[in-house]
């Protein structure tokens, strides 16, 4: 919540304090690292539930046992054999603040109860906390109560004194926006707790239920806007407020509404013919012969007559066409009626077929008229100090966007764009299979850009995705974009109103990407690349992307740790059974400081001074060698140390 300590240290520097846990449950108290340095004794009552912290002068130390009880020792009184002092039973938390005072959570009758102890008197805050902020110095605490009955919050202001009255700030809170400090006061009543997506197409839920108000601390609310869903990237400049909010749109249709029809016509058509399959006994079979002249014919099932061929068998009987017997000349008839029977089946099975399908897209269009359907989508306004009048964009896909509204930028797709219709009627196999054409949302339609409020096509492919957005600096917008399984990240500069395609990032594979502040202040983007997976984990190479240039910080690492305030870059090189090998990187070769760290203990007290164990082992490794502190150690705790952040080539 905030951040205790930080800054330079080093072994035996003044005002240092060191504890460690050993495997046989005794916490134990060093002064320094010095290599003649004994340990004291604290207590023999710990395990992996204990916590210890120290003020910010060493002087004083604060732990919470293996039965949740937080004690305080000072320094002087451990090396004469002092027994640290109670404080209270019970915590769930604590932490030791600025002012050396500690502020603390225990479980009590009505919730969690937040507590301070001053070093010399022990009071309650509130009997139930939902959360809390401290002020910069530490010497006020903010903090929220429940109302179970509503689910509403109330917010207080106390010092952090005994007897101190806290001062209520605002009440009636489903969400507050502004920090609990702020000089104007911004929250929402009526928020849902959840908007779930994948009631989109089935629930007419109504989500406009939240109104924005403002205060100052203690003061009367003032309304700013109402019946809206959901409020992003706030900002509060003196007296002015600035903000996006988002209203969603529900249009009730039926699915027939969603999808075109280009075949209805022409269906109509078909479906309205008169369809009779041909008979052969009814129709085509020859049932009766006659001769006239030398030519024999045959009439049909329905009396229609027919000449036939028979030339051949005049010739090889050698007798006419009168003197031919009818077991003679039934094969030549039958042959002749079959071919003008499988003619009129051959049309038919087409005619029949076509029918078929027409019929069967009528008995879709009926259902997909009788389903109704809540087509939802959002138009996004820009409350800057006052309600706006018209919204900077319509029409925003539920499903799909991302956007940076601190800075302004929103990408997303319209909601069935191509005039409402998702796909056509003939491209579904049953009716409900429009659903799967809503939750996909338009492959082919265009990604929008919405920058500083105005509105316009983001050139992209047809079939590529957004899937994610990155700010760097205010000045670069990164994109992770995919597209048939291949993922890669492109970069933009932000304009005024617009986002200019500034060159590619990476075309390669990536994993882990993360946005974080270098120790200049600069906004940059770590990933990895060329990542395999390993017996012992994953391997990778670890970038480093900003101001427009991409580079490889280490090759083949496991994990990567860089040093908040300083930049040090430290990396897991190497992986096996008994532990990992932890390196500094340094010019153009890393420098290998242990090779069996077991994840235990890693603590940075400077640039180039740290504390870890390995089998099990104390170490302090001073930049050039490591040197063993103690023996059997679960955990340790410094009070003077380096803050960082870790990257995994997960």
């Amino acid at each position: 919540m905030v951040k205790l300590f930080s800054g330079m240290g080093g072994g035996g520097k003044r005002g240092q304090a060191f504890a460690y846990l050993n495997d046989d449950a005794e916490l134990m108290y060093l002064a320094d690292l010095k290599e003649k340095t004994e340990p004291i004794e604290v207590t023999d009552e710990a395990d992996s539930n204990t916590r210890v912290q120290f003020t910010a002068d060493g002087k004083t130390m604060y732990f919470r046992d293996s039965r949740n009880a937080l004690y305080k020792i000072a320094v002087s009184e451990l090396k004469k054999d002092g027994r640290p002092e109670r404080v209270s039973r019970d915590v769930t938390s604590f932490t030791v603040l600025k002012t050396g005072n500690v502020l603390y959570t225990k479980d009590g009758s009505r919730g969690t109860e937040l507590n301070c102890y001053t070093g010399k008197e022990d009071f309650r805050i509130t009997k139930a906390f939902s959360t809390y902020e401290l002020s910069e110095d530490h010497k006020t605490v903010y903090y929220t109560e429940l109302d179970e009955d509503d689910s509403t919050l109330t917010l207080y202001k106390s010092a952090l004194k005994k007897d101190a009255q806290a001062e209520e700030l605002l009440d009636g809170a489903t969400t507050i926006y502004t920090d609990f400090d702020s000089s104007v006061l911004v929250y929402g009543e009526g928020e849902l707790d959840v908007l779930d997506d994948d009631l989109a197409y089935a629930n007419d839920t109504d989500w406009n239920t939240v109104t924005v108000y403002s205060c100052k601390p203690g003061g009367e609310p003032t309304e700013l806007v109402k019946d809206i869903c959901a409020v992003n990237g706030l900002t509060v400049d003196g007296d002015k407020v600035s903000f996006y909010y988002m209203i969603e749109d529900l249009e009730e249709c039926s699915l027939y509404d969603l999808v075109s029809d280009t075949q209805q016509s022409s269906d109509a058509a078909i479906t309205a013919q008169e369809l009779v399959r041909p008979s052969w006994y009814n129709e085509y079979y020859p049932s009766e012969f006659y001769v006239e002249g030398n030519t024999v014919y045959f009439k049909d099932s329905q009396g229609n007559s027919f000449p036939i061929d028979t030339s051949e068998l005049q010739a090889s009987t050698g007798r006419p066409a009168a003197e031919l017997y009818t077991w003679e000349v039934r094969p030549i008839a039958e042959a002749n009626a079959r071919e003008r029977y499988n003619a009129a089946m051959e049309e038919y099975n087409s005619k029949y077929e076509s029918w078929s399908a027409a019929n069967s897209r009528n008995q879709m269009r009926e259902s997909l008229k009788n389903e109704s359907y809540i087509q939802r989508s959002y138009s996004i306004y820009h409350y800057n100090n006052a309600p706006a009048d018209t919204p900077i964009a319509t029409g925003v896909s539920v499903s799909q966007g991302t956007a940076a509204p601190d800075q302004g930028i929103f990408l997303y797709k319209k909601a069935n764009t191509s005039e409402g219709k998702v796909c056509d009627l003939a491209d579904l196999s049953y009716y409900r299979e429009v659903f799967d054409y809503l939750n996909k949302g338009g492959e082919d339609d265009p990604w929008y850009q919405n920058v500083g409020g105005t509105e316009s096509v983001l050139e992209l492919d047809d079939e590529t995705r957004i899937s994610g957005l990155y700010i760097l600096n205010g000045k670069e917008a990164v994109l992770e974009l995919n597209e048939d399984s291949e993922y890669w990240l492109d970069a933009y500069s932000i304009g005024k109103t617009a986002l200019t395609f500034a060159n590619t990032v990476t075309d390669d594979e990536y994993s882990a990407l993360e946005l974080a502040t270098d120790a200049k202040g600069n906004d940059v983007l770590y990933y990895f690349t060329d990542t395999e997976s390993e017996n012992y984990g994953t391997l990778g190479d670890f970038n480093r992307y900003s101001g427009g240039k991409a580079e490889v910080l280490a090759k083949e690492v496991y994990t990567v740790r860089i040093l908040d305030e300083d930049g040090a870059i430290y990396a897991v090189t190497d992986v096996d059974r008994n532990g990992s090998e932890l390196s500094l990187l340094q010019s153009d070769k890393p420098t290998v400081i242990n090779d069996e760290l077991d994840g235990n203990v890693l603590i940075f007290l400077d640039s180039k001074q740290l504390l870890y164990t390995a089998d099990g082992d104390l170490y302090l490794w001073n930049g050039k060698e490591e040197r063993r502190v103690a023996k059997d150690v679960m955990r340790v705790w410094a009070n003077d140390k380096m803050a960082y952040t870790t990257y995994s080539a997960y």
